[in-house]
């Protein structure tokens, strides 16, 4: 039985027009599990076959070879299994509200609970937590099912796994639109894209507003950039890092796409063999770089210089001393000469990476730094632009919002009375996002510092046109 159903999944595969590629390892724990126990007859093999002909003849490039056969076996010969894990995608891949669940109540029977589940849908339990187990981690960890190395989650994106959240739906509802950026675009860009198209083509993925996903899919997949490559990408990285804009700031736990992108150059960087490599690219970059670049540039050095142990509150990295204390020196030499450059002609204050570049700068050289703030807040508008500029963005269980405590240059209390006394038919010359900085810094001023306004709160007192006249005027 094993030997016609093996047989018959390699005659499927030998014609794909792409090689499939599997974990020998993993496959036979995938089989093991979920395939074997589950197949009785001629007819079971022929159905999961036809099935898996099917649906991985659509999903071939965006999915993993073992996870689909074994999805498309319980799909076929347990239905009911197949429908319980569609609808529990936070118990077997994990989520924020299961993990703060399982925090709360560690001493929880996870396997005494899903087997009185299981046994209330007739399903056979031992075997169902066994073959869950198997395909993801998340629910194997809490079951005590573990099956060999535990998988995290780096490893499940980039092998297109069924245990990522982020491809979980793409096994149950064969919707290709889950699919933000296709693998087949990602592999071009890692392996064959000239600079011209490498550009093109992250611009268009920010465009469309996918980056956050094609930068996490980059990041799994840095161990497989070839070593010719690595130097080319990473330049576009630094280049184009600043203009990456996103929603994933506003949630939980989320990384923004800026502090996504500089993880990923940092590994890239981490994978070039010699200081002198490292080096000569960054040295480039700052060389070549436009103002976008400004902030990418910035949290390298800021991340070498913490390697180094320049902030007396944080412990020296060496795993960060990725050039040489005396490279190091000489790249902050060619940075500030970039910032003495751009400012005299323009203002950073609208880079999203504004305040790192700003705490950079005064630390290389803090009287040009001062002397640049100075002419940037020359009037009370561009005053309460900066204050936004350097605001940063906090996450709770509250909700989310923003902080101000490195406003150096500007009183708080000056802040508070440019706010109150701000004409409030000239409020549109803010943004949205600056209108709400406003209103949070507002409602917190001379709270304790642990007093924090979520955005909702500010965004109540901006729609509250009387209650906003009162305050304001």
């Amino acid at each position: 039985m094993n030997d016609i159903f093996i047989a018959k999944l390699n005659q499927i595969i030998q014609e794909f027009p792409k090689n499939v590629v599997w974990d020998e390892q993993y496959w036979n724990r995938i089989f093991q599990s979920c395939v074997e126990p589950y197949l009785k007859t001629l007819r079971d093999i022929n159905r999961v076959i036809n099935l898996f002909q099917f649906r991985y003849g659509m999903l071939y490039q965006e999915t993993a070879f073992e996870d689909m056969v074994g999805i498309t076996t319980i799909e076929v010969l347990e239905p009911e299994l197949y429908k319980w894990i569609g609808r529990n995608k936070e118990s077997v891949c994990g989520g924020v509200s299961h993990s703060m669940l399982a925090f709360s109540e560690k001493e929880r029977n996870y396997r005494e609970q899903y087997t009185k589940e299981f046994q209330g849908l007739g399903i056979e339990p031992e075997k169902a937590i066994k073959c869950i187990s198997a395909m993801f981690p998340v629910f194997a960890k809490e079951v005590n099912g573990y099956y060999g190395e535990y998988h995290n989650s780096s490893d499940a994106r980039s092998k297109m796994r069924v245990a990522h959240e982020e491809r979980f739906e793409l096994y149950f509802s064969m919707n290709l639109d889950d699919v933000k950026v296709s693998r087949g675009i990602i592999d071009s860009f890692i392996f064959s894209m000239d600079d011209n198209a490498l550009e093109y083509t992250v611009k268009k993925i920010n465009m469309k507003g996918d980056i956050v996903y094609f930068l996490k899919e980059l990041w799994a997949l840095v161990d497989s950039i070839p070593y010719d490559r690595l130097g080319k990408i990473a330049m576009v990285m630094i280049d184009l890092q600043g203009t990456f804009q996103d929603e994933n700031g506003k949630y939980w736990f989320s990384l923004p796409a800026v502090e996504i992108a500089h993880y990923c150059i940092m590994d890239i960087l981490k994978m070039l063999k010699t200081a002198e490599e490292r080096n000569q690219i960054i040295c480039s970059a700052v060389d070549q770089l436009n103002m976008d670049g400004l902030g990418a540039i910035a949290r390298i050095i800021r991340q070498i210089e913490n390697g180094y142990g320049k902030f007396p509150e944080r412990p020296e990295k060496q795993k960060d001393q990725i050039i040489s204390s005396d490279q190091l020196h000489e790249l902050e030499r060619l940075y500030l000469d970039k910032l003495q450059e751009f400012s005299r002609s323009e203002s950073f204050v609208d880079l999203s990476d504004f305040r790192y570049i700003v705490h950079l700068w005064e630390l290389l050289d803090k009287e040009s730094a001062q002397n640049y703030v100075y002419s940037i807040t020359k009037d009370d508008f561009h005053k309460l632009r900066y204050m936004c500029a350097m605001a940063s963005r906090w996450h709770g269980t509250n909700g989310s919002g923003w902080s101000f405590n490195a406003l150096d240059y500007i009183s708080n209390d000056e802040i508070y009375e440019l706010i109150r006394n701000y004409d409030k038919q000239k409020l549109d010359r803010f943004s949205d996002v600056e209108q709400i900085k406003l209103a949070s810094f507002f409602l917190t001023y001379q709270k304790d510092d642990d007093y924090l306004v979520n955005e909702q709160e500010a965004r109540n007192l901006l729609n509250n046109g009387e209650v906003f006249n009162a305050y304001v005027n």
